[in-house]
């Protein structure tokens, strides 16, 4: 199985009050959502060099409700994005 990696860096974390669709029970209810933002690196350490020459521009947005999860991330900190077929 092939996986393809890109190393990205936290820009900002953002936050808004939203409204999210309970299907369940039919109606929409009040909801805190935050949006990270990761850029690819663009250079700085050989390691970094090497992912940049390979993807020299890319972005990637996450809209989150799970406070746990957003608070896996940190701003300006990087982080390895591996991304496989999920039909494998």
């Amino acid at each position: 199985m092939q996986t393809v990696r890109a190393k990205m860096r936290v820009n900002s974390i953002e936050r808004y009050a939203s409204s999210l669709y309970n299907s369940e029970r039919g109606k929409s209810y009040p909801a805190e959502l935050q949006t990270v933002k990761l850029a690819v690196v663009t250079g700085g350490s050989k390691e970094d060099n090497t992912f940049s020459s390979s993807t020299p521009a890319g972005k990637l947005e996450l809209t989150i409700t799970n406070q746990d999860t957003v608070a896996f991330f940190e701003l300006n900190k990087t982080y390895y994005i591996d991304i496989r077929s999920a039909e494998e």
